[in-house]
This record gives C-alpha cells, sequence and structure tokens, in this order.
C-alpha cells in the first residue's frame, strides 16, 4: 500500500483485522494493477529476449527469485 498508493492510506488499513484489510487494499489497489514484487513476472520484452526454449522456462524458479 505504501509503495503505490499512500502512506496514509497504509496506516489507515493497519488497524483492521486481517480480512477487512485484505479487502480494503485489494479495493484501493484493482485500478492500478500494482503487484506486490514476489508476485511480478520478468517483463514482455524481457521474455521475447530471452534465448530459444528458455520462454517456457519453469515459471516457479521466476516466482522463487
Amino acid at each position: 500500500m505504501r509503495e503505490r498508493v499512500s502512506e496514509e492510506a497504509a496506516e489507515r488499513l493497519s488497524v483492521l483485522k486481517k480480512t477487512e484489510m485484505a479487502a480494503a487494499a485489494e479495493q484501493l489497489l484493482a485500478a492500478t494493477d500494482w503487484l506486490p514484487p514476489l508476485l511480478r513476472t520478468a517483463k514482455t520484452e524481457d521474455r521475447a529476449r530471452a534465448p530459444d526454449g528458455a520462454q517456457g522456462a519453469d515459471f516457479c524458479s521466476q516466482a522463487a527469485e
């Protein structure tokens, strides 16, 4: 939340219970297309430059990085 919306929004959500916090964060972040770093994948152009056969590489290894 701090990275994409604001410090103030993150502070407001910090007092909520986990389920309420997740629902509120989802609403605030829905229009931004933001994902936490753990869920991000390589950009499409990075994949296009990958050697042949690397494009279909195990996606789990990318998530682990």
